[in-house]
């Protein structure tokens, strides 16, 4: 684990599907087959990354024989165990027989409208069955246990109303991401299992939507990694 303070420098890459993609992706979104359905979707652009150097200046206090002195003393330090992802979504929903071929009819998505932005190590998740994650196996499929920084303490509120074409989030464990975000990740497991590729994390769109730093994005996720690079896919359900 580093240090926490002061600036940001270019972050080590993280693969999330077959192509790189990281923090302030900007996602379009072209869905043939089921309308409406959580789908996967292409990372394209905007590609940022993020990070704290974790270094920080020591300081010192003088001292000479015979004293005897009271120094209390604190630190930041950068987690090791998490991660987040944020940025805007675009879509269209078509009428077509290929996912980008010749259509009958193509609607261009508002984000207004809604939906969700979901990621997870599954690089085929259906996000069927949704059932609520449970700290323990969080902790023990990623890697992210001990404290202060364990999943318990991470994912420590409940899920507002979050619907899946495949179910309902509600309730579930999740983080309410902090400085100035207005968005909350829910975290789930799906198709009856608990392996580290049945979790997902997800949020609702929205289009006036704040990150942490102020900004504005359409979605921010917070995403267990432990100490090991993660390959994260996409998907995302338009409403």
């Amino acid at each position: 684990m580093q240090s926490d303070q002061l600036g940001l420098r270019p972050q080590r890459v993280i693969n999330l599907s077959w192509r790189y993609a990281v923090l302030g992706i900007v996602f379009l979104g072209l869905f043939a087959g089921v309308l409406m359905a959580i789908s996967g979707v292409a990372t394209t652009s905007g590609i940022i990354r993020l990070r704290w150097d974790g270094s920080v200046t020591a300081s010192n206090v003088t001292t000479q024989g015979g004293n005897i002195t009271a120094v209390n003393v604190a630190t930041t330090q950068l987690t090791s165990k998490w991660a987040s992802y944020f940025g805007n979504v675009s879509g269209t929903i078509r009428l077509s027989d290929t996912q980008s071929g010749n259509a009958v009819y193509v609607w261009t998505y508002n984000t207004a409208a809604g939906g969700e932005v979901c990621v997870s190590t599954g690089s085929a998740q259906a996000f069927s069955s949704p059932v609520n994650a449970n700290w323990t196996t969080i902790d023990s499929a990623f890697g992210t246990t001990g404290t202060p920084d364990n999943a318990s303490a991470t994912y420590n509120t409940t899920c507002p109303t979050l619907t899946l074409s495949t179910g309902t989030m509600t309730g579930f464990n999740a983080s309410k991401t902090q400085g100035s975000s207005t968005f909350t990740t829910c975290a789930g497991t799906f198709g009856g299992a608990t392996a580290i590729n049945d979790h997902g994390f997800c949020t609702n769109i929205n289009a006036s939507g704040t990150m942490y730093n102020g900004s504005n994005a359409n979605y921010e996720l917070i995403v267990p990694t432990g100490s090991s690079n993660r390959n994260y896919y996409f998907y995302m359900e338009l409403s």
